[in-house]
C-alpha cells in the first residue's frame, strides 16, 4: 500500500527540506512534490497569469503530480502550506485522492516560534521589505496556528534537527529505507 506524507506549515519551517529527505530516505518507488517547486516552475509565465489565477494553478499542478504517483503506485510525500482556510479544498481534495488510491494517509504540522521563522527568512535571501515587514509575518504565521488541523502530529522544528524531524515521521509512519 502506497503512503501519502503531507507536511504542511507556515513559510520557514523546513517543510521542503524535510519532505526532500524523507523522499530520499524511503527510497525507491517515492516522489517529493512541493507546491513551492510547482511556483517556481510557473514563475516564468507569472507574468501572464492573472494574480487570483496563480495560487490555484499551483495547487492543480502539484495535485495532478500526486494523482500521477499515486496510481501509479509511489510513495508521495508533498510539502506546501496547504492552509486550510485558504486551501481547504486542495488539503481536502489531497486526502480524497490517496483514500481513493487507498493509500495510507499521515499529516504532519511544522512549526517555528516567529524569531526563528524571521532569521530562516533573512538566510534564504529575501527582500529586505519583506523581512521587515513583521507585521505580515506573524499575521500569516498565526493564521497558521489557528488552523490546525485535526489528527495532524505537530512538529516544532525549533528544538529539533532536520534529522531529528525526518527520523520522527519515518518511525511515525513506519518506513526504513529499503521501502
Amino acid at each position: 500500500m502506497a503512503k501519502l506524507i503531507i507536511i504542511r506549515g507556515p513559510s520557514a519551517v523546513g517543510k521542503s527540506t524535510v519532505a526532500k529527505a524523507v523522499a530520499e530516505k524511503m527510497g525507491c518507488k517515492t516522489a517529493h512534490v512541493s507546491v513551492d517547486l510547482t511556483e517556481q516552475e510557473l514563475m516564468f509565465e507569472w507574468n501572464k497569469i492573472q494574480v487570483k489565477d496563480r495560487l490555484k494553478f499551483m495547487y492543480m499542478n502539484a495535485y495532478s503530480l500526486i494523482e500521477n504517483y499515486i496510481s501509479s503506485g509511489y510513495n508521495v510525500v508533498t510539502d506546501g502550506y496547504y492552509s486550510i482556510e485558504n486551501n481547504k479544498s486542495m488539503l481536502k481534495y489531497i486526502i480524497e485522492l490517496g483514500k481513493k488510491f487507498h493509500s495510507e494517509i499521515y499529516v504532519f504540522e511544522l512549526e517555528a516560534d516567529i524569531k526563528e521563522i524571521i532569521t530562516r527568512t533573512k538566510k534564504r535571501g529575501y527582500k529586505e521589505d519583506i523581512i521587515n515587514d513583521f507585521r505580515l509575518i506573524k499575521k500569516r504565521h498565526k493564521k497558521f496556528d489557528i488552523a490546525r488541523m485535526k489528527g495532524a502530529m505537530v512538529i516544532d522544528t525549533n528544538k529539533q534537527t532536520t534529522a531529528k524531524v525526518v527520523d520522527t515521521i519515518l518511525e511515525v509512519t513506519k518506513i526504513g529505507k529499503n521501502q
